[in-house]
Order: C-alpha cells, then structure tokens, then sequence
C-alpha cells in the first residue's frame, strides 16, 4: 500500500504543476465526473494547509469543525475562479477567500446568536410551547385524563430537557424537523451536512424515549 507523503506546502500551492492541473480543471465541463474527481484529487492535496488557513482569530461564533469544512469549500470555488495566467498567486487569492468565507459565516452566525438571545428574553413559555409543536395535539385529544398528564408531563420535561442539552440554535432545527421539514432543506439553509441534521434528530429522538421511558411509557 503506498504511503502518503508529506502534506502540500503554499510553494506546492503556488507550482507550475499545480497550476497546470488547475488549467485542466477549469476547461472540462463544470461538474463533469473528470473535474469533479481531479478537483476533489486537488483538495485532499491541499487540506492540511485548509485546515491550517481556518484558524482565524476574528471569528468567535463559527466552531473549528465548521471553520474547516467552510474553508475546504472556499478552496474548491477559488480553484474554479482563479487565473493561473493571472499576476496573482493562488495561496495568496485561495487565503482571502477562505478568509471572506468564514468571517461571512461568523457574522451569519453572530446575528443568529443574537436574535436567538433576544428573542428568549422575550419570549415566555407559552410561546416556546406553540414553537417547538413536539406533541401532536390531534392524537393528544382521544386521550383519557389520566393519559392526557401523562402527556403533559412528557412535553414538560421534553422542552426543559431541550433547552438543556442543545443550544437554541439546534432547538429551532429540531423544531422544523418535528413539523416535516426535510433534511436536505434544513442543511443547506443552516450550511451544515445533512449527516449533522440526521445526528442531531437521532440525539433528539434518544432524549425523547428516554423521558417516556422514565414516565414508565
């Protein structure tokens, strides 16, 4: 089995191979088998210097799991825009794009935070209760009284247990999740993977059973 060697360098970044390889890139068809391969080829070359390019000091609200992944992505667009014939360098062009990339992500996530912090002040239990809609209200009204505590008690616990095991943000996902929402769509409008989505609801659905299990469900 052949080793890899040593992680690409900006001089690798900046080589005339690497250029050339980015010229054959940009004149297949965009998104073709070919140029998807040789650009996912250029990517795992170059995703230790990615990686070390994530690390921003200016951004406080994006974790280093996100920073990386934006980054990786910022590189593959700056592959497909960059001019190899052009006077600037790619480690220079490829590092402020993934700079922009994550400082825009930041303040997405920034404002987020934001609006999340205002809105809990104000907004009181009832309205938390309509929000997040866990308990299906139509199956909830066949329910003798006895049942119907029961319920209560689950949904009680489910709203306090959520605000403390996920942060607003993952409480507004599973929210839209529970009301049908599909995975694809939440991932693409949070700029996540559809495997944290899926991550997220499975840690949900736990903590739920978990609850009716106790109430001796």
């Amino acid at each position: 089995m052949k080793r890899p060697g040593p992680p690409k360098t900006k001089a690798d970044l900046d080589s005339q191979e690497t250029y050339e390889l980015i010229k054959k890139i940009q004149q297949l068809d965009k998104d073709c088998d070919e140029q998807i391969f040789l650009r996912g080829k250029l990517l795992e070359q170059f995703e230790h210097w990615c990686k070390g390019m994530s690390t921003l000091k200016k951004a406080h609200y994006v974790d280093h799991n996100e920073a990386i992944q934006k980054a990786c992505e910022a590189f593959d667009k700056a592959v497909l825009r960059f001019n190899p014939d052009g006077e600037a360098k790619l480690s220079t062009f490829a590092s402020t794009c993934i700079n922009n990339a994550i400082l825009d992500l930041d303040r997405k996530e920034k404002k987020y935070v934001e609006n999340e912090q205002s809105s809990v002040v104000s907004t009181n239990n009832e309205e938390n209760e309509e929000e997040l809609d866990l308990i299906d209200k139509q199956a909830a009204t066949s329910l003798n009284p006895e049942e119907e505590l029961d319920e209560k008690l689950q949904y009680n616990m489910l709203i306090k247990e959520l605000h403390k095991y996920f942060t607003p943000k993952e409480v507004e996902i599973i929210s839209r999740k529970n009301a049908k929402e599909t995975t694809a769509k939440l991932a693409e409008e949070y700029e996540m993977a559809t495997s944290e989505i899926d991550k997220l609801w499975r840690k949900f659905n736990s903590l739920r059973d978990k609850i009716r299990k106790n109430l001796g469900k």
